[in-house]
Order: C-alpha cells, then structure tokens, then sequence
C-alpha cells in the first residue's frame, strides 16, 4: 500500500506527456488549406507555417494585437521564389466579411494603386494587399529580383484564385448616403470605434462637401440590441458639452460639442447608434443622417 502515492503521481505524469504529444502531433499534422500546391513559374522555399491566436505574435509580435481585434482565427504563411526574388504570401482568416475588408483598409498603403484582386487589391512595390469574403492576404518581397511587381501579381491573382467566398463589397457599405461621400473612405473596426472603447464594432466614412474645408465624419455603432444602443448613446452624451436634444427622421438624438473632434451629432434606433462629428453645415448633416436612419431601418429585412 506504501507504493500508492507514486503510483497515482507515475499516472498523473504519463496522462500529462501524453497530452502534450497529442498537441505537438496534432500541430505537426496541421496541413494548408489553400497553400497545397505551389503556383506555376514559382518554387517553395520552405513548408507552409500556420499561427493561430495563441501564437500569432511568434510571427508579428507588434502587430498580433490588430488582427486579434478583427476576429483573427488562423494564418498560413508560405515563402516562394521566382528567380532572385523571395516573396511572403500571408493568408489570415478574419471573423467576417467586415474584418477582412476593415483590416484591408488599414493596412494598404495610400499611395498604392488600386489592382484587381479579391474584391479590392493595391500594389507598391514593397507590398501587396487584397481581401476576399473573410480572408485578407498579404504578399511581401523578402529579397528583390528582376520583376517584384509583376511576381507579386501573378501570386496575388494565383492566390484569389484558390481562396473561396464573395468577391462583393460587403453589404454595410451601402448604408452610408452616396451624395459628397469620399472614394474608398470607408473604414471599420471590430471594438473602440472612433477611438471609444464603449462603442463597440461600427463603420465610418469621410464625406466633403466644395467650399467647406472641414470634414464630416459620419458613423455606426452595431450593437446586440436596443439596450446596448441605449447605454451607447448615453455614453457618447456623455462626452459632448453643450448639449441639445432633437428628433432626426424621427430618431432620438443629440448635438453638441465633441473634444477634438467639434461640434457632433448622435441619434439612436433600435440596435445602431449613428451620427456625425466635425459638423459645418448642420442642415447637411442632419439630411446625412435621416437618410442613414432610413437605410438602417432596411438593412437586413
């Protein structure tokens, strides 16, 4: 009877050996979902390479904390050659249509053109980005050769090729009024929109109007349900002075003065919160809105 203890305690350590080498085996086996094949004219450099949330930052450790932001699940990372240059192709699966193009947004250069792939794709010369459906892609030279632009293309268009889902913009971008809206301004986060953490997931977009020189940034806040709405829009009251309630397209809403970011509107129905900041012509504005307010009342129905 005096060997039970070290029985139970050889038992406890064989359990806890095998469940590591169920995990390393199980991280050993992880094959490509799309980087099986290797695309013509290139060569594999090395195996393909997977990350998920507990290990992203191993590969970009400064920059983990913005895909996890956007719903990040999986990457696979591949590294090919084409003559003397050496390229990266990065695929991330994002948490939804949203995440990929919010990502993509952030992250192309503005400088970069605008090429066909995905639903939208832009080249430099030191980078190429495109997203489709939940996936955004980046395409990196490691080392320069004859033609990185060109070789960057055909892996973005190989890439595009293999990845499945919707090549469409993402449905949420046409809430926002066409009429003075800025080409490819819109932008979205998954948490802390227009930089307040209580806000939550939402989109914005940058409109300008001849003759005015500020800016109208207009938003929305997508949230679980009127209640959540509600302590949103009391949140977002809460940081304005000078405040002054008023009804927009038939919304509850506020206007008033917002720090750093001038004089603002809010309103609030049903699950969205919505508004505008930097505000010069306030009939515009508030016309922005109840159109906005219309466009929300027949999203998803």
């Amino acid at each position: 009877m005096t060997d039970r203890p070290n029985r139970k305690m050889a038992r406890a350590v064989l359990l806890a050996v095998a469940f590591i080498l169920t995990a390393v085996t199980a991280s050993l086996c992880e094959e490509a979902q799309f980087l099986k094949q290797v695309p013509d004219t290139f060569t594999a450099k090395e195996p393909v390479s997977f990350y998920n949330r507990n290990n992203l930052y191993e590969y970009i450790d400064g920059q983990a904390v913005f895909y996890n932001s956007y719903g990040f699940t999986r990457l696979e990372h591949g590294v090919y050659q084409k003559g003397g240059g050496t390229y990266t192709v990065d695929i991330y699966e994002l948490g939804s249509r949203l995440s990929s193009f919010g990502s993509y947004r952030q992250q192309r250069e503005e400088e970069a053109k605008l090429f066909s792939a995905g639903v939208e794709g832009a080249i430099i010369d030191y980078l190429t980005v495109f997203y489709k459906d939940k996936y955004y892609v980046e395409i990196i030279p490691m080392s320069g050769g004859d033609d990185d632009t060109g070789a960057m293309t055909l892996l973005a268009g190989w890439v595009d090729s293999i990845l499945p889902g919707s090549k469409d913009l993402p449905p949420e971008l046409s809430l926002f009024p066409p009429d003075g809206l800025v080409t490819r301004s819109e932008r979205y986060v998954d948490e802390s929109l227009i930089s307040y953490s209580f806000m939550g997931r939402g989109l914005t977009a940058v409109y300008k109007d001849p003759g005015q020189e500020r800016e109208l940034k207009l938003f929305i806040a997508f949230t679980p349900g009127p209640d959540q709405a509600g302590e949103i829009f009391k949140g977002f009251q809460s940081k304005m002075t000078q405040t002054q309630h008023l009804t927009i397209g038939g919304a509850e809403g506020v206007k008033g003065e917002l720090p750093y970011r001038g004089p603002s509107i809010a309103c609030v129905s049903g699950s969205y919160v919505y508004g505008c900041m930097g505000v010069s012509d306030e009939k515009k504005a508030t016309d922005r809105l109840t159109t906005l307010g219309e466009h929300l009342k027949l999203f998803g129905k």
